[in-house]
């Protein structure tokens, strides 16, 4: 018997055939493979979805199928994503997802969004991941939605999300967060009064000689520094120059040079904006990348320093200097015939007219040199600046490295190698005594002296 065409879909008899297959009710075997061959050939998808489970992960077969699966289903999409991404091939996985975000397809589900977002992320464009995350119904209202936006500086996005009528029932964690980070200008919804202090040492810090302010412009970033504070709590040095509070600070609102391997350099009249709020001595910004340096009560470094480097930095606050060489013409290394510092003197050659009491009145570390300990060297019947190498064990003055590319001579109190040279070494005892001495006319001057001129 013939069956008119009109009335026959093989599409149709294809999905009814595989229905009773997957319910048990067909059970002949070469039917089940003279159908399974058909829907292949016509690209049935229960037959493709069928055979790519005889094959693993990865197999030629496999990939093939579930490229034309993929085509019409996210799930497949999504997961031939994964494989890619799994491979490290970012731009692969994100070709098999693209196409169900197009306008023509229909809103987009937030699994397709988030891991397109999250795979563009991977190849470092941020930027391009929130455009999806944002105007997604859902995703918008999610928390990494929200840091992204903060992360990138993009303070108009959070204004519309306290706006928004549905923002406390869809983002309930949205006031809290943004109160905790302490924003130097709150959104209108924050109040003042909503600010949640975070101190991050125990001591008070009106006992401290000095204090200073932290900045991130990520919450990640937030609490790492809120580790790295916690880690060096009983360090000496946090009992001169106090951690006071530990905010967020946008972005888009700097104006910073960051190089790998460079000095972060900063426009820094925009600390200007908010030093009615930020009473502290010092400010201290930690940024995506970046050399460290202090400039001006101002200290720089980025997310991938450690304690140790913050260390470094924060003793220049209190008038540490380099021990390492420094660039031609640095300002340390001119000759001022004054201490540069609590650990370096400068001279403009290696011999000087000073007798002993003249040149022990210039060294910050002169109380601390024994009557014995000479501070010169003779050579070849010159007599130089510099504490013989037999004395190694005593405070005098010996040769240090910080002006080597430079005309002037350097020298220090101890000749072992300290933090001021290479970060991962600990504070000598001698310099902790300096710390805690009367020298502070060697601390730096408040960045507020800074941003005031």
């Amino acid at each position: 018997m013939l069956i008119p065409t009109s009335s026959f879909s093989l599409k149709a008899y294809l999905n009814s055939s595989f229905v009773k297959l997957e319910t048990g009710k067909l059970t002949d075997t070469a039917v089940y493979q003279s159908l399974l061959g058909l829907g292949l050939k016509h690209k049935e998808k229960h037959a493709q979805v069928i055979t790519r489970k005889r094959y693993q992960l990865g197999e030629k077969k496999w990939l093939a199928l579930t490229k034309e699966l993929a085509k019409t289903d996210e799930v497949f999409a999504i997961e031939l994503a994964n494989y890619y991404a799994g491979k490290g091939d970012t731009q692969s996985a994100k070709l098999w997802l693209a196409p169900h975000l197009t306008p023509s397809v229909p809103a987009a589900t937030a699994n397709i969004v988030r891991l397109y977002a999250n795979l563009t992320l991977e190849q470092e464009h941020p930027e391009e991941a929130f455009e999806f995350l944002s105007k997604h119904p859902e995703l918008r209202y999610e928390q990494a939605t929200v840091l992204l936006a903060l992360e990138l500086g993009i303070l108009s996005f959070i204004e519309q999300l306290l706006a928004s009528q549905d923002s406390l029932a869809k983002a309930p964690y949205l006031t809290g967060l943004l109160a905790d980070i302490f924003y130097f200008a709150l959104p209108h919804a924050i109040t003042i009064a909503d600010r949640k202090p975070q101190l991050v040492v125990s001591s008070d810090i009106g006992s401290c000689e000095k204090s200073v302010t932290f900045f991130a412009t990520s919450v990640q970033d937030i609490q790492q520094i809120r580790a790295h504070l916690d880690a060096l709590k009983n360090h000496t040095l946090l009992s001169i120059v106090c951690p006071s509070e530990v905010r967020y600070l946008p972005i888009s609102v700097l104006d910073c040079l960051m190089e790998p391997k460079q000095p972060i350099l900063c426009n820094e009249t925009i600390f200007s904006l908010f030093k009615q709020q930020v009473k502290t001595d010092y400010l201290a910004v930690m940024l995506p990348v970046g050399g460290a340096n202090v400039h001006q009560g101002i200290l720089y470094f980025d997310r991938q320093d450690s304690p140790q480097v913050l260390i470094h930095e924060l003793a220049h606050f209190v008038g540490f200097v380099d021990e390492y060489p420094l660039r031609k013409h640095h300002q340390v290394c001119q000759p001022t015939g004054k201490a540069a510092g609590q650990n370096v003197i400068v001279f403009e050659d290696s011999y000087t007219r000073l007798n002993r009491e003249q040149l022990l009145a210039k060294l910050p570390w002169g109380a601390y040199i024994k009557s014995t300990t000479p501070l010169w060297t003779l050579k070849q019947g010159r007599k130089l600046l510099g504490t013989p190498s037999s004395y190694v064990g005593e405070v005098g003055l010996f040769f240090s490295e910080t002006c080597i590319n430079n005309p002037t001579f350097a020298y220090k109190p101890i000749p072992k190698k300290s933090f001021m040279r290479y970060f991962e070494m600990d504070i000598p005892k001698l310099y902790q005594t300096l710390l805690h001495s009367d020298t502070n006319i060697f601390f730096q001057p408040s960045y507020l002296t800074n941003v005031n001129e």
